[in-house]
């Protein structure tokens, strides 16, 4: 009887840390099928290589993998877009935006320096209707 007692508040313990609040659980989700479309509006040729989105709570950004192909990189000619849904973790229902990193095109294998340049902020939502466009000018 007395081994059962001690087991108790152990059991109690796990039962309590096992439940997670319902408002905690909505901000973790993953917004799912998000269409994407980014846009070349430059004067050049880019190579896109890095494609981020950002938890504006924490102000952390993580970055969309395998968006690009076997290379990691996506060329884009100037007035050309580029397309693609995703799921994102943990901005469902919540405020968010896009960091894209690329490179100008100088001529050959050539390319400039990277560049950065952050979508307008955008409430995400599952099965969103409307893409997400960012218009890549710098």
């Amino acid at each position: 009887m007395k081994t059962s007692l001690f087991l108790l508040p152990s059991l109690l313990v796990i039962a309590l840390s096992a439940w997670i609040p319902p408002a905690a659980i909505a901000g973790s989700e993953t917004c799912k099928n998000v269409p994407i479309i980014l846009t070349n509006a430059t004067p050049d040729e880019i190579k896109i290589t890095k494609l981020e989105y950002s938890d504006l709570d924490n102000r952390q950004y993580r970055t969309e993998t395998g968006i690009f192909g076997v290379d990691g990189k996506q060329n884009l000619e100037q007035k050309k877009s580029f397309g693609r849904t995703r799921d994102l973790e943990k901005v469902n229902n919540e405020s968010t935006q896009f960091r894209v990193t690329y490179r100008h095109r100088i001529g050959g294998d050539k390319y400039e320096p990277p560049v950065t340049q952050t979508s307008p902020k955008f409430t995400c939502r599952n099965d969103m209707k409307e893409a997400v466009k960012v218009v890549l000018t710098n």
